[in-house]
């Protein structure tokens, strides 16, 4: 398992082709749609990752902290694609966190675990709030059916 989510971060530096959980929308709609900003704030800075510079590593890893810490004081602005978007972010900095082991840089594990879990409890919470609102629009019905 962990050698098929480690050709994913590949494929995205080597290939710039995408985890098969993000849809190639996703990327391409990023530059007009706001939600989007999480993600394609990841694709730039996975794009850093790739030229290989000497302390890219800890450059990325300061930037992917930041976000982190600006997700997890934001996330209750995002709609739910912009829930999705983020949390497809962050799955991508943990895929980055596996392949490259344990690192004096990236250190952030609680950060990513913590701001995940904010960001789809959230994203429950939406989804349910939508569940909930469009019972109600069909309660009525149900009465004359």
């Amino acid at each position: 398992m962990a050698r098929i989510l480690c050709s994913y971060l590949k494929m995205m530096l080597d290939y710039n082709a995408l985890p098969p959980f993000i849809h190639l929308y996703w990327i391409s709609a990023s530059s007009s749609k706001e939600f989007l900003e999480p993600l394609a704030n990841c694709m730039s800075l996975l794009g850093m990752l790739g030229t290989r510079a000497r302390g890219t590593a800890s450059l990325f890893w300061r930037n992917v902290r930041m976000e982190c810490d600006h997700l997890s004081s934001t996330y209750t602005t995002f709609n739910k694609y912009g829930m999705i978007a983020a949390t497809q972010a962050l799955l991508i900095y943990m895929l980055v966190r596996v392949a490259e082991g344990e690192t004096e840089n990236n250190n952030h594990d609680a950060a990513l675990l913590g701001t995940v879990t904010l960001m789809l409890g959230e994203l429950r919470r939406q989804l349910q709030c939508e569940s909930v609102d469009m019972e109600s629009v069909d309660m009525p019905y149900m009465y004359f059916v």
